[in-house]
């Protein structure tokens, strides 16, 4: 008797713990996907980013042409990005935020068979025409450095 009175106790803490934890991790993943999004963007000041832009450089003395597709809310960032060299042409995706002018984000590219990646941080100048920064990547196979 007493036996099946503990074993009911443990039997009905233990059901009560699991779902507790399933409540507040439902709570917490919509409050973080829907409740602070929607109020960033009902408060969000800064400068508007979205939409397409174009970007040229010279990266190892071969110029190369990039169109950008920006998205935003509020502060987060996400964008696809088509770079065309010389010999090739490679997508790549990033996701970042845009905080005081100033954009950090990180970046891959859409190949599976690539490992192309890194991070980059860009100021916004010129009037909010430009995007000026630096970036830090990882090329593939030709940077890896064999010990």
């Amino acid at each position: 008797m007493v036996s099946s009175q503990i074993s009911l106790a443990l039997l009905s803490g233990i059901i009560s713990g699991l779902l507790s934890s399933l409540i507040v991790f439902v709570v917490v993943k919509y409050w973080n996907s829907v409740v602070v999004p929607w109020y960033e963007q009902r408060v969000y000041k800064d400068v508007p980013i979205g939409g397409k832009w174009a970007a040229e450089g010279v990266e190892r003395e071969v110029p190369f042409v990039e169109d950008v597709i920006v998205r935003q809310k509020a502060h987060r960032v996400s964008c696809e990005i088509i770079y065309k060299g010389e010999r090739e042409t490679i997508e790549y995706e990033f996701d970042g935020e845009f905080k005081n002018l100033i954009l950090t984000a990180r970046y891959w590219t859409k190949r599976q068979s690539t490992l192309s990646r890194g991070t980059f941080t860009l100021m916004l100048r010129d009037e909010g025409k430009t995007l000026e920064g630096y970036y830090a990547g990882y090329l593939g196979k030709e940077d890896v450095n064999e010990v």
